[in-house]
């Protein structure tokens, strides 16, 4: 049934439009300063399994049969640099509605965004209202193929703070490996920590363009979607699980 749900925004995001815009040098959950033009729409579909690939892998098909945290987002650039966003994550059946404002220097390869969203998870007392707030920076292109990205956030809900690194290393024009790490911190006062993991979540994968759409493939310790989820940390028990994302830009 989960599947079935999902058909509407894949078919949006296979059909696409005839005229496919240049991508940005994205990531695989964290956000990065924008560098979609005023009108461009980006959507985007994610998708990572509840299984580990260490668990049983012959008879879990490698974690791809005990069900999946789905992702739906969208972005907008409304006007040069200012930028709407949503998503709505299965797991947890959180949904994330806010705005960034974004800045390339001229002359620098070198731009930083700042952001703030209104988050809604359900938790195990109900459904919760908080506010997501982060900055990013991100360098690059260095030596030609290189993008460095660089994150802070504060998650008022969890009263949580997080930080994330990423790297990106472009193989040919169409296809990249990309890592990133979220190191994990307490600050001893944190709010519904049952939603909070307990150690430092990384991903990693290979980001392909493919007939106007991006594909990526990754694997990481946790199922977390987006750079929020991802800041919340990964579970103690070294699981890998794997996951991918689907991506079209609408000019």
């Amino acid at each position: 049934m989960r599947i079935l749900r999902a058909l509407p925004a894949l078919a949006l995001l296979v059909v696409g439009a005839a005229r496919a815009a240049a991508y940005e040098p994205d990531f695989l959950n964290m956000r990065i300063p924008s560098r979609l033009e005023a009108g461009d729409l980006d959507l985007l579909f994610e998708h990572r399994f509840y299984g580990s690939v260490l668990d049983d892998p012959l008879q879990n098909l490698f974690g791809l049969a005990i069900g999946a945290n789905v992702g739906f987002g969208a972005r907008w650039m409304i006007l040069p640099g200012l930028e709407a966003r949503a998503l709505y994550t299965t797991g947890g059946q959180e949904l994330s509605i806010g705005a960034g404002y974004g800045h390339w220097f001229d002359g620098l390869p070198l731009g930083v965004q700042v952001n703030a969203e209104l988050v809604s998870p359900q938790g195990i007392d109900g459904r919760g209202y908080g506010v997501f707030a982060s900055v990013q920076a991100q360098a690059g292109p260095l030596a030609k193929r290189l993008e460095l990205n660089v994150e802070a956030a504060y998650d008022s809900y969890l009263n949580h703070l997080g930080a994330a690194a990423g790297l990106r290393v472009e193989v040919t024009p169409d296809v990249a490996l990309i890592g990133e790490v979220s190191p994990f911190f307490l600050l001893g006062s944190e709010q519904h920590i049952e939603q909070l993991g307990t150690t430092t979540a990384f991903a990693a994968g290979v980001m392909l363009t493919v007939g106007g759409h991006q594909f990526s493939l990754l694997a990481g310790n946790s199922y977390a979607i987006g750079d929020r989820q991802l800041m919340a940390g990964a579970s103690p028990f070294g699981g890998v699980y794997l996951g991918f994302n689907i991506q079209r830009r609408f000019p």
